[in-house]
């Protein structure tokens, strides 16, 4: 491992707080993101519509702003590699959701506060520079 990656996981598990905490916290992070998302776009869209987008941008952006771009970058690529709902992913919506965390990783080093994640999210959507392969209500892949 780099030093680069070393410290990022050390940002993201080696904190005092402990892993439970940092758990609820990357909890918190995912609840705010569907929440905003689904709120702004319609659980319609949850799954490679624009919430589905908005959720993963926003989850960067908090997660790059608590942990690091590369603790974030982490966190991202674990999520798309390891856990339970990647397997089987087809690669156009694995693309799709790599695209989004990029965004809001770019968001959370620019944005202020949470709002202004928010609606910076919201204008990388409306703008199309986020990428939305469209509305299906299939997935995840396990």
């Amino acid at each position: 491992m780099n030093f680069e990656f070393d410290e990022a996981l050390s940002k993201v598990w080696g904190t005092g707080k402990g892993l439970v905490i940092e758990g609820l916290s990357l909890s918190d992070n995912q609840s705010i993101a569907k929440s905003k998302a689904i709120d702004t776009y319609g659980k319609a869209t949850e799954h490679n519509g624009k919430a589905d987008a908005m959720r993963h941008i926003i989850f960067s952006a908090l997660a790059t702003q608590d942990y690091t771009d590369v603790g974030a970058k982490t966190m991202s690529w674990l999520h798309e590699n390891v856990s339970l709902g990647s397997f089987n992913q087809p690669d156009v919506e694995q693309a799709m959701d790599t695209t989004n965390d990029a965004i809001g990783r770019e968001i959370g080093k620019k944005a202020k506060s949470k709002e202004e994640i928010f609606k910076m999210a919201k204008e990388a959507i409306d703008s199309g520079k986020a990428k939305v392969i469209g509305n299906t209500t299939e997935g995840p892949y396990y």
